[in-house]
């Protein structure tokens, strides 16, 4: 006799929780907090599978009687799932920045870059830096410092310090994502300037000022090297924008 079943219904239940959560990270775009756009196709993909194991699932809720017990197993699905909605997930922070550390030396060619075009950053003397082309700006600066030595420096992200740095210096960072959350990387601009001592770490600022170069000396390989820095003029201080991340 066909009745009602707890424990297929439990796990029809749980189907159903995953293939919103999928959906709503999806229309909320919140998904992108996790992953890069070119893997979306892959979410979406997911989603489908959620929703066609559902309706299969639907149809066994009245199967043959059952007096199992309710599995205690379903637990290992419920936590990440109740877990999913009650976190509202806002992106990596300068908390992170802390633990894996910035890039203010260069990329070495480490990253692909495409679609760039030499120099189209720069305008009417001044390095714009936007999100389409922030690496390209990046390594351009850094594997030509001199060239670009005293043009005007217009760049956007939140303000990271280490522990050793001086009250009014700080670092204009991004989150570079090549793929996922897991391998991002922070990439930044050292900024020096009294405008710098008006910030707080984490803050999102958009700094204004003159490009120049300084000593620094890098902790990790013990080695002192030239790098550039912004010359603070002005800051100006903006909402966190929709899309934190950067992309190569």
């Amino acid at each position: 006799m066909r009745r009602f079943n707890v424990n297929e219904s439990i796990w029809f239940a749980i189907l159903l929780g995953f293939t919103y959560y999928v959906y709503h990270l999806i229309s909320t775009d919140k998904i992108l907090v996790f992953i890069h756009p070119k893997m979306l196709k892959y979410v979406y993909f997911s989603f489908a599978v959620f929703m066609i194991l559902s309706g299969v699932q639907l149809k066994r809720i009245f199967s043959r009687h059952n007096r199992e017990s309710i599995k205690i197993g379903y637990i290992l699905f419920l936590i990440p799932l109740i877990l999913g909605f009650a976190v509202d997930p806002t992106g990596l922070s300068a908390s992170v920045a802390a633990k894996k550390g910035v890039t203010v030396s260069g990329n070495k060619g480490s990253i692909t870059i495409e679609g760039s075009e030499e120099e189209a950053f720069l305008q009417d003397g001044t390095i714009l830096f936007n999100d389409e082309d922030f690496l390209y700006t990046m390594d351009e600066i850094y594997n030509n410092m001199e060239k670009y030595k005293g043009n005007k420096v217009v760049i956007t992200g939140f303000v990271f310090r280490e522990e050793n740095f001086q009250e009014n210096e700080f670092v204009v960072a991004r989150l570079l994502m090549n793929c996922c959350a897991a391998d991002s990387q922070v990439i930044g601009l050292f900024s020096r300037g009294e405008a710098g001592k008006i910030v707080e770490e984490d803050e999102w600022v958009r700094v204004m000022g003159t490009l120049d170069v300084t000593a620094y000396h890098d902790a990790i390989s013990g080695e002192d090297t030239q790098m550039p820095v912004i010359q603070v003029e002005e800051i100006e201080k903006i909402e966190k924008p929709a899309t934190q991340y950067v992309y190569p």
